[in-house]
């Protein structure tokens, strides 16, 4: 999971029936792009993954009233960042903006060749440090992040996650913003094709 607030924060969730055995090329590969990497446990699991994972990374327990409770912060580590996977995270819209801050006409490049031509004027132009400050301030002023966020002023705080977990389209939002504002006395008898029966086992 990528959380991504003013700084970006990657978490990496471990259940009971998770090994760690893929941890390390894990790690690898989120280092690349982001410097803030949590792993995130069961509690049998976390004395484990704090003997093994190196000192940046952090580990957190998940505890059994289902609250996250932090063995040991992250510390951000720069060394492992690279310009290539952290292009490929912008979508064209974001890679346009750089191209124009850094004053890139990508006319002046075949059409089948302008990414390449981007990344290396971004490689000359720009450091690892600037690319992830550019890379995270896109995916935090992302036009879907915000209308996802904006939907939890219509959702109680336990359905806050549900806002960034379900990808559900805006006339199945609207109608459980609906049937959240209504009085239960007032509610149709009949079932709303938007509304799903949960069991009771």
């Amino acid at each position: 999971m990528l959380l991504v607030n003013g700084r970006a924060d990657v978490y990496e969730i471990k259940s009971c029936f998770d090994s760690p055995a893929r941890i390390d090329s894990q790690l690898r590969e989120y280092y690349r792009c982001f410097t803030r990497v949590t792993v995130v446990s069961d509690a049998s699991g976390t004395p484990a993954y704090l003997n093994q994972l190196p000192e940046h990374v952090g580990v957190a327990t998940l505890t059994p009233r289902f609250s996250i409770s932090v063995k040991r912060e992250p510390k951000p580590l720069y060394d492992h960042l690279e310009h290539v996977p952290m292009v490929r995270l912008l979508c064209q819209p974001e890679r346009d903006k750089i191209a124009a801050e850094l004053g890139v006409d990508m006319l002046s490049a075949e059409g089948a060749y302008r990414y390449r031509y981007l990344l290396k004027k971004i490689r000359q132009s720009l450091s690892v440090r600037d690319v992830h400050k550019r890379v995270t301030n896109a995916l935090r002023e992302r036009s879907r992040t915000k209308r996802r966020a904006a939907y939890c002023d219509y959702l109680p705080d336990s359905l806050h996650v549900a806002a960034f977990a379900y990808r559900l389209r805006k006339s199945d939002w609207e109608a459980l913003f609906s049937v959240l504002r209504a009085d239960p006395s007032e509610m149709p008898t009949h079932r709303s094709p938007h509304v799903f029966p949960v069991s009771a086992g």
